[in-house]
């Protein structure tokens, strides 16, 4: 501690005024001299804390898929910055029976802070989110919400408004007098987006024709198999949007099917570095983009609040981005 000595000036005046009122001699002022010592608390920084004990998890649903990748990397960056433990897993191919089984361990684990879910049947996974919200152990959905709200939050893009904007933006782009298509994986939550597409496709446009969805199970493999043998079934389709994130995996295929000579446009969903280069080339219309980076960077923000009892939004939505070969090359720097 640092010590300094400061001097205090007392002036003795006591009855100096009464006394020159009654023309008595003023007493003499004094200056009395006091040492007095004072103190500097000097504060020294904390050490930065430790990691928080345990892991979050992010269970998915087929990772290997490119998909993920600019969400791990924004679920990356918020671990650094909240200074925890995190684990991405889950099965590497679409498998509800493996998934479920991981939900059960990572659930049943005391090492586990908290888990995002992407979820591949909602109905399978409740019995054990009950279970984890009861003991206290935080459950946050991604991508979709479950039409059960025993989960602690959900964060993700909604369904109707990338079906909307879709069908907005192919109108803008095609017209109405064109035949539309659906394709995709066959999971809880691309049918429902595909078919909102071709609803609100048909009210914009009630002269145009809506073809059957064309979905698949999900696998890069059967996801190929599905648009080769769907624009066979149908050479007349104008505009397919795939609505899923294989679609980045599909660009090459789609290059092949237009050498064979295949009029059809492709519409693709989200963000991977293979889709907005196939729109800035012009081999795509465009691609609709999920913000996968920000819903896992604050997916683990919340997990980690909520770990710690804080209270977390129980829905929060992020944007849908349209990207087309005008605004794409802000995305590729």
């Amino acid at each position: 501690m640092d010590n300094k000595k400061f001097w205090v000036v007392g002036l003795v005046m006591v009855f100096a005024l009464i006394a020159a009122a009654c023309g008595s001699t003023v007493p003499e002022v004094r200056v009395v001299e006091k040492e007095v010592e004072v103190t500097r608390v000097v504060t020294v920084a904390e050490p930065a804390p430790e990691l928080e004990p345990g892991t979050y998890y992010w269970l998915a649903a087929n990772n290997s898929n490119s998909f993920y990748n600019p969400g791990l990397v924004g679920w990356n960056q918020a671990a650094k910055e909240l200074n925890v433990n995190v684990e991405f897993v889950g099965p590497e191919e679409p498998n509800l029976a493996e998934q479920i089984a991981t939900l059960e361990t990572l659930v049943a684990s005391e090492e586990t802070r908290g888990v995002f879910f992407y979820a591949l049947d909602f109905n399978a996974g409740e019995p054990t989110i009950i279970e984890a919200e009861a003991k206290g152990l935080p459950i946050i959905y991604g991508n979709t919400d479950s039409p059960f709200k025993t989960r602690r939050g959900f964060i993700g893009t909604e369904s109707s408004i990338m079906g909307q904007q879709a069908a907005g933006y192919v109108k803008s782009k095609l017209g109405c007098d064109i035949t539309v298509a659906g394709m995709g994986n066959n999971g809880i939550v691309v049918p429902g987006r595909l078919q909102y597409f071709l609803d609100a496709f048909a009210e914009l446009c009630p002269e145009s024709t809506a073809l059957e969805l064309g979905l698949n199970d999900g696998s890069l493999q059967g996801s190929i198999m599905a648009l080769q043998s769907y624009v066979i079934a149908h050479p007349e389709v104008d505009l397919i949007w795939w609505g899923d994130g294989a679609a980045g995996q599909l660009v090459e295929v789609w290059k092949e099917i237009k050498d064979s000579g295949f009029k059809g446009q492709f519409l693709g969903t989200d963000m991977q570095k293979p889709a907005l280069e196939a729109v800035r080339d012009g081999d795509w219309l465009g691609t609709i983009g999920q913000d996968t980076y920000a819903e896992e960077y604050w997916g683990l923000y919340f997990l980690v609040a909520a770990s710690k009892g804080v209270a977390i939004p129980d829905t929060t939505m992020l944007s849908t981005m349209i990207i087309t070969q005008e605004n794409v090359a802000q995305y590729l720097d």
